[in-house]
């Protein structure tokens, strides 16, 4: 296991690809968030006022709602200073 996690979403590809990047030049693990329902072509013409992507877009204004605690998987027997976390977005 690497001290270093990339994690990130990528609704179309393009910042996977860019994680998978990043995780290979520093050796770190990789990890992707994914969203409880997939996007789908539609979902992603942000273009379209009433698209999924606008939509959520214009609901957040593009933060994670205040509410929302991020609780990262690691293993509690390193120590946390040990781990670093790299968010890719």
């Amino acid at each position: 296991m690497a001290t270093t996690l990339v994690l990130y979403f990528s609704a179309s590809g393009t910042t996977k690809r860019m994680a998978q990047t990043i995780a290979n030049l520093t050796g770190a693990d990789l990890h992707e968030i994914k969203a409880q329902y997939p996007y789908t072509q539609a979902d992603l013409d942000w273009h379209a006022p009433q698209s999924r992507t606008s939509i959520e877009q214009h609901e957040h204004q593009g933060h994670v709602p205040a509410s929302t605690t991020f609780r990262p998987l690691i293993n509690t027997t390193r120590s946390s200073s040990a781990t670093k976390l790299i968010s890719a977005v």
